[in-house]
C-alpha cells in the first residue's frame, strides 16, 4: 500500500530541523540550516513512502551521503570498477581511471582512450553515480577530459574537469588537473557550484616497485554562495608485483576532517584475459572485489564493495583504445 503525505512548506521545514538536531546528537559537525539538507529533507517528506524510499532514507542518514552530515559535496571520488575492486588503492595505478584517481598514471598511456563507468550503491538507483573520460596521449604528453555525475532529481552533484600529464624520463610521471563543481536542487534552491585542482605524482624505483602520491584540493576551498568547505585530501601507496601475473596494491588516505583510511588490493592475472581482484578498506565498506576481461582493444570490468548490513554497490567500467 502506497500512502502520499501532503505536508506544508512550513510543516517540512519543521520536520527537516527536527530531524538535524536529532542527528546532531549522533553525527557532530551538523549544520542545521544547510540549504542542502532543507532541500534533501523536503524531498523525503514529499516523496513516496514506500519501503524502498524508507530505505533510501535511512541509507543517505547513516552514511552521511548528505553532504551537510559527512562532506560539502564537489570532493574527491575513487572511480572506476578496477580501483573499487582493490579496496579503491588507486593512487599508483596507470589506466584510463587516473584521471579521476591520480592523473600521473595517465602519463602512461601510448593510444587515445574513451571510458565509461556506473555504480549503484546499495543497489539504489538514487545513489547512482556515472563517469565518462577521454584520454589523448601526444609525444610524452596526455590530455584528458572527464566528467562525473552523483544523485537524483532534487539533488546531483556534477563535476567536469580538465587534465594533463607527463612523463619525465624513464621513471617520473606527474599529472594535475582542474576541476569545476555544480550542485543542482529542485526549483526551491540556487544551484552551488566551486572550483577544486589536484595533482599526483607516481616515481617506478623499479620494475617491481612504485611510489605514487596525490593531494586533491590543497587549499580547502568554498563552495560557492555557501559557507561548506569541500576537503582536502592527500592519498600515499605503493604497487608491488609479487609476481609477473600478481600485483599487490596499497594506500593511505587522509581527509582533513576524518581519520586516516587504509586500502589494500591484489590482482591476479588468469592467462591474456582474465583478471581477479580482492581489496580491503577501513572504510565504510570494508569488503571488495571484481573481475576485469581484455578484448584487445576493450576492457570490461566489474566489481562490487560490500557492507555488512547494507548490502553490495556494484560497479562497471568498460574503456575503449583507438
Amino acid at each position: 500500500m502506497v500512502i502520499i503525505f501532503y505536508i506544508t512548506d512550513f510543516t517540512l521545514y519543521l520536520a527537516s530541523f527536527c530531524i538535524i538536531v536529532l542527528l546532531n546528537t549522533m553525527l557532530p559537525g551538523l549544520h542545521l540550516f544547510c540549504p542542502i539538507s532543507k532541500g534533501l529533507m523536503k524531498f523525503f517528506f514529499t516523496t513516496i513512502l514506500s519501503f524502498r524510499q524508507i530505505r533510501f532514507v535511512l541509507i543517505l542518514t547513516f552514511f552521511g551521503v548528505l553532504p551537510c552530515i559527512s562532506n560539502a559535496g564537489g570532493e574527491y571520488k575513487s572511480t572506476g570498477a578496477r580501483s573499487s575492486a582493490l579496496g579503491t588503492a588507486s593512487v599508483t595505478l596507470t589506466d584510463i581511471w587516473s584521471a579521476f584517481n591520480n592523473q600521473a598514471g595517465l602519463a602512461q598511456l601510448t593510444s587515445p582512450e574513451l571510458a565509461f563507468s556506473y555504480e549503484t550503491k546499495f543497489l539504489m538507483k538514487e545513489l547512482a553515480s556515472k563517469a565518462a573520460c577521454f584520454a589523448y596521449p601526444y609525444k610524452n604528453n596526455v590530455f584528458n577530459v572527464n566528467f562525473s555525475q552523483f544523485g537524483f532529481s532534487s539533488y546531483n552533484d556534477n563535476k567536469i574537469s580538465l587534465g594533463y600529464s607527463r612523463k619525465f624520463g624513464k621513471y617520473l610521471s606527474i599529472g594535475v588537473q582542474l576541476n569545476y563543481g555544480i550542485i543542482q536542487f529542485d526549483e526551491q534552491f540556487e544551484s552551488l557550484s566551486c572550483i577544486t585542482f589536484e595533482a599526483g605524482a607516481i616515481y617506478k624505483l623499479n620494475r617491481n616497485l612504485s611510489l605514487g602520491v596525490h593531494v586533491y584540493n590543497p587549499n580547502n576551498s568554498y563552495l560557492r554562495e555557501s559557507s561548506e568547505r569541500i576537503p582536502a585530501i592527500i592519498r600515499m601507496g605503493a604497487t608491488y608485483m609479487l609476481h609477473k601475473d600478481l600485483m599487490l596494491t596499497t594506500e593511505i588516505e587522509k581527509n582533513v576532517y576524518n581519520k586516516a583510511e587504509f586500502k589494500s588490493g591484489i590482482e591476479y592475472k588468469c592467462g591474456n584475459t582474465t583478471f581477479l581482484r580482492a581489496g580491503v578498506s577501513t572504510g565504510k565498506s570494508p569488503v571488495h572485489f571484481g573481475v576485469g576481461f581484455s578484448f584487445r582493444k576493450i576492457i570490461l570490468e566489474l566489481s562490487s564493495e560490500y557492507h555488512q548490513l547494507l548490502g553490495f554497490s556494484p560497479q562497471s567500467s568498460i574503456s575503449i583504445r583507438f
